[in-house]
């Protein structure tokens, strides 16, 4: 009995048992195992001190690691990215977009459609599309050696012929042409001129370059200092987003102002070094494809420039869509947000720890064109092809009239 009952004590702990826990004494002092009587009732009663102190430290702050693990869990749960820049596939996800590679004209034509062109629209573009195609043709701005820059004038073969001239001297669309040819070439051979061997071109520059490619066909652009932060609700949360530049609409007062927005790629860390590395090409997918297809690498990028479509959405000229254009370098992508009305309120609103619930049919969509270079001249006919219908569709749309 004497045994077992000390048994039943090493598993109680006592530690913390001072005071007045004595058996059998008045004693102020602590009560010693080895004097204890080893009874029933007193084995009972150090069960039950026991239980008690165990009940009562349960009201303490945890410092154990079963705490600190649920502490690690709470911090890792999804945070909604207020800034666009953060956003990727997992962002894109929630909010139910699905991915669709489509024809660039197709988007512009059927899917953008900001206005419906004739057939004598059309072979205006034609018209304009033979004047503007000049013989620069190369792959990239590295392939191109800085000690053929001089003089500028010589080097630049990107220059049209009599022909070509007579045609840009008299098309309505190409009123700005020649000029604005003058000082993309100006631009270029300043890139070229001022390129170390060793070093890579800036982004920013890049992005000025393709500014310039817009201004041929006098499309109005917003850069810095004029573009301002803009917001829009999404998941319930307040989501920031600034533009690279914005492609507008000839009255910058108007409401709506927003034809195309373009995000300028601005992430070389890669090549930061010096050294040239091949880019890995983004693969096209067919329509039968869907989402889960494509690879997470490429959601991921596309991820904040469709965040930027999303947050110019109420701007844009077009009722529930928005044109885009991304660009990396002189690769050049077409892009358009589909989202309808209803959607994007559900989009607005929802939870931002959960996923929207749409139906297939209703989910957003991003059709997205593939790449294509302004240095090569078959690439660059085909991306001059859509900026004549962009700005001819505005044009017409601005006039109101459906000739």
């Amino acid at each position: 009995m004497r045994a077992n009952a000390l048994i039943m004590f090493e598993k109680i702990d006592v530690r913390n048992l001072t005071g007045r826990v004595c058996f059998g004494s008045s004693s102020p002092e602590p009560a010693s195992l080895s004097n204890m009587e080893v009874t029933g009732a007193n084995v009972q009663m150090l069960k039950n001190l026991h239980a008690s102190e165990s009940d009562n430290s349960s009201s303490f702050p945890q410092t154990s690691s079963s705490s600190r693990s649920c502490e690690t869990g709470s911090r890792s749960e999804f945070v909604f990215p207020k800034c666009t820049s953060h956003w990727n596939s997992n962002v894109v996800d929630k909010l139910g977009v699905r991915f669709q590679d489509e024809d660039i004209f197709a988007i512009i034509i059927s899917k953008w459609c900001l206005f419906h062109l004739s057939a004598n629209d059309y072979r205006q573009i034609e018209r304009c599309l033979g004047a503007c195609d000049l013989k620069l043709d190369y792959e990239t701005l590295d392939t191109i050696s800085s000690r053929i820059v001089t003089p500028i004038k010589k080097w630049v073969t990107w220059k049209p012929d009599e022909e070509q001239l007579k045609i840009i001297r008299t098309e309505p669309l190409l009123q700005n042409f020649e000029v604005k040819l003058e000082e993309f070439n100006y631009c270029l051979g300043l890139i070229i001129a001022s390129k170390k061997s060793d070093s890579t071109v800036s982004p920013w520059k890049y992005q000025t370059l393709f500014k310039k490619l817009l201004h041929l066909f006098n499309i109005f652009t917003w850069s810095q200092p004029f573009l301002e932060t803009q917001k829009a609700v999404i998941m319930g949360k307040t989501v920031h987003s600034t533009a690279d530049l914005l492609c507008c609409r000839s009255d910058p007062g108007i409401d709506k102002p927003v034809v195309c927005v373009c995000e300028i790629k601005k992430t070389y860390s890669e090549e930061e070094d010096g050294v040239s590395r091949p880019r890995k090409r983004l693969r096209c997918f067919s329509s039968e494809d869907s989402t889960s297809d494509i690879p997470q690498t490429e959601r991921n990028l596309l991820s904040p420039h469709i965040g930027d479509l999303f947050v110019h959405l109420n701007q844009s000229v077009r009722n529930e869509g928005v044109l885009g254009v991304t660009v990396e370098k002189t690769l050049v992508q077409m892009t358009f947000l589909q989202v309808e009305k209803s959607s994007m309120e559900k989009i607005q609103f929802g939870n931002s720890a959960g996923n929207v619930k749409l139906k297939e049919m209703n989910r957003p969509i991003l059709y997205f064109s593939k790449h294509y270079n302004f240095l090569k001249q078959d690439d660059r006919k085909i991306l001059f092809k859509a900026f004549l219908l962009i700005k001819l569709m505005q044009n017409r749309y601005e006039k109101g009239s459906d000739t």
